[in-house]
């Protein structure tokens, strides 16, 4: 998610879907879908593939394990492109 400011007045939301996950030198990367919220201030799952692209200075990130299993993580990293 991304907050609230005075450019985006509903803030951001998107997901990292599970089945996207590809596996790259030893790291398991994914692509953020668009923003969920770009139409509406209830997420709709159309603006997840159509919606507007992500952006904002702070990015809030909550990871979920859908296995019973204990899993492990280490790190996170986050690429980004800046905006012009």
């Amino acid at each position: 998610s991304i907050p609230v400011t005075d450019t985006w007045k509903r803030g951001m939301q998107s997901l990292l879907k599970a089945g996207k996950y590809i596996s790259r030198e030893g790291k398991f990367l994914a692509d953020f879908m668009k923003n969920a919220l770009s139409h509406s201030n209830t997420p709709k799952v159309s603006d997840l593939v159509d919606g507007d692209d992500l952006k904002g200075q702070v990015l809030e990130m909550t990871v979920y394990n859908d296995d019973t299993t204990e899993s492990k993580l280490f790190s996170q990293e986050i690429n980004f492109i800046e905006s012009k």
